[in-house]
């Protein structure tokens, strides 16, 4: 995790033509099956590269401007300034809850680096960062957003996070926790249920979690209930106290030195 001071989101929402032509290639979901055997017939290298890492330059780009030259792509561009529409309303919405969680609830002592959010069709299913030392930036578009407002907003600040928080088990599992659960639980009351694979891991941070973020035992019970997660309160009450007066920054080193060495979260490193 990096540490940047300053306490604000700033994500700019893009729709761009270049991004939904590339991230077609990685939707599996209502794919013109005829264009796509045409493509990998003609394009075979690049329409590997694109379906695998779709901000790769080393391609053929006539297989960018074939896509875009389809009448489904027009449909496309269409959905997509209507789901940015929308996306940036909902997380717009929702932005000073937000703020509020993570810099008053959370504590959180560092900023997130200005975002660029590009917004797919929702029917891309999209949610992927390729933040680096540089940008912030990711993509992101699902159809749940559609009912579901606080969706959106959680799952762009997920993607946001990304930029601050890596991939491996330990470092996505605190990020999940900040997201998923705690800004579900602020902007509607209960958590999302996130990657299922970071399930397990988080249920060993969520104690901790509980403490920092100043539960009670009472409030504790009901978000266990919420999440269905278990464990006895009793044992860890030694360390409230400490996790209590702690920022996010500390509070997120002292896991790193009592949990992060643990096996759970040495897994797929």
């Amino acid at each position: 995790m990096k540490n940047i001071n300053g306490k604000s989101l700033n994500i700019e929402f893009v729709c761009n033509e270049d991004m939904i032509a590339r991230f077609w290639f990685c939707n599996r979901r209502g794919m013109e099956l005829d264009f796509a055997n045409y493509l990998w017939g003609k394009y075979p290298e690049s329409y590997k590269i694109l379906k695998m890492f779709p901000l790769n330059d080393r391609i053929d780009p006539m297989i960018l401007d074939e896509v875009k030259s389809q009448p489904f792509f027009k449909k496309l561009i269409i959905e997509a300034l209507e789901s940015k529409k929308e996306i940036q309303s909902n997380f717009n919405q929702n932005k000073a809850k937000i703020e509020d969680l993570l810099f008053n609830r959370l504590k959180i002592d560092f900023n997130v680096p200005d975002g660029k959010c590009f917004c797919m069709p929702r029917e891309y299913y999209a949610g992927n960062s390729f933040a680096n030392e540089n940008e912030n930036i990711f993509v992101y578009g699902s159809p749940q957003g559609k009912t579901d407002t606080e969706y959106d907003a959680v799952y762009v600040l997920h993607e946001d996070l990304h930029s601050l928080f890596g991939g491996n088990p330990f470092e996505h599992s605190v990020l999940q926790l900040i997201a998923d659960f705690e800004t579900g639980i602020a902007l509607r009351g209960s958590p999302y249920e996130g990657h299922w694979q970071l399930k397990t891991p988080m249920r060993e941070l969520l104690p901790y979690w509980n403490l920092f973020v100043g539960r009670n035992k009472e409030e504790i019970a009901q978000v266990c209930e919420l999440c269905g997660f278990d464990y006895n309160l009793d044992e860890y009450e030694k360390y409230r106290t400490e996790l209590e007066k702690m920022k996010f920054s500390k509070f997120y080193k002292w896991l790193e030195k009592t949990q992060k060495e643990k096996e759970i979260y040495q897994k797929d490193k």
